[in-house]
């Protein structure tokens, strides 16, 4: 028998005995059906806000944990973190310091160049400052200029054959205005024996900041045989060969 039939014949049978019975709502047109389904949302909204909390929460336990795990002595997050920052700075302004060495040792190196005019006052890394071999020592004077240069050179050969030193500082190309302006001395444009020729920047193959070297020997045809440091490289010496012209000096004490 189908369950409807049963259902149907026991309300029958109660009906007969004065026991009336009222039939179930249908479960499809339940009014508590929209209330069941708005209490399900809410439910929802409930655990959404739930796990934001103990997302929160834990963010929390982690930040804390940091906080306590930071060296002793440290008062803070931030201070910790102007530490780390602070360690960043110095390790820049090092680098910056090296980089800045280093562009110095090569400019130093540049033949003509004196730093700050008198080069042998100062000693950067990276440049070679010791006397090549076979040069004799000159106790007799200070040479200011930086061991390895024309320069330096320049003052130590002239000192060396005439018993006379530079008396002024300076790149080469200044040398002609401070012998002639500060020493006194003769300044040609006409070759003398044992002189200084002064090339002006980029004459004759002079450097941007000009060139030095002595007067060894003055050929029939009026060029110059020198003794230089720094042509063919630092502290090499070198014979060459210069004339007179524009740009070209020779100094020598009165």
């Amino acid at each position: 028998m189908a369950l409807k039939e049963r259902q149907q014949r026991l309300v029958g049978l109660a009906e007969e005995k004065g026991h009336p019975i009222t039939p179930l709502p249908d479960a499809t047109n339940h009014p508590d059906k929209n209330v069941s389904a708005e209490a399900s949302q809410q439910h929802i909204g409930r655990r959404i806000v739930v796990h934001i909390a103990v997302v929160l929460l834990l963010i929390g336990i982690i930040l804390g944990t940091l906080v306590f795990a930071l060296p002793a002595g440290s008062r803070g997050g931030g201070d910790y973190l102007q530490s780390n920052i602070h360690v960043f700075a110095v390790h820049k302004r090092k680098m910056l310091l090296i980089a800045a060495q280093a562009a110095t040792a090569t400019a130093v190196t540049v033949d003509g160049y004196e730093y700050n005019g008198a080069g042998g006052l100062y000693h950067f890394a990276g440049v070679n400052y010791d006397a090549p071999s076979g040069l004799v020592p000159d106790i007799n004077f200070v040479n200011p200029f930086t061991m390895g240069q024309c320069t330096y050179w320049a003052d130590y050969r002239y000192h060396q054959l005439t018993g006379y030193a530079v008396t002024w500082s300076g790149n080469a190309d200044a040398w002609a205005y401070g012998a002639a302006n500060t020493a006194g001395w003769n300044v040609s444009s006409q070759p003398h024996l044992h002189a200084i020729i002064v090339l002006q920047a980029g004459v004759q193959g002079a450097s941007g900041v000009g060139h030095v070297a002595v007067v060894e020997r003055i050929n029939p045809d009026g060029s110059v045989v020198t003794s230089n440091w720094n042509v063919r490289g630092w502290k090499v010496l070198s014979y060459e060969t210069y004339r007179p012209g524009p740009g070209v000096s020779f100094i020598w004490h009165a």
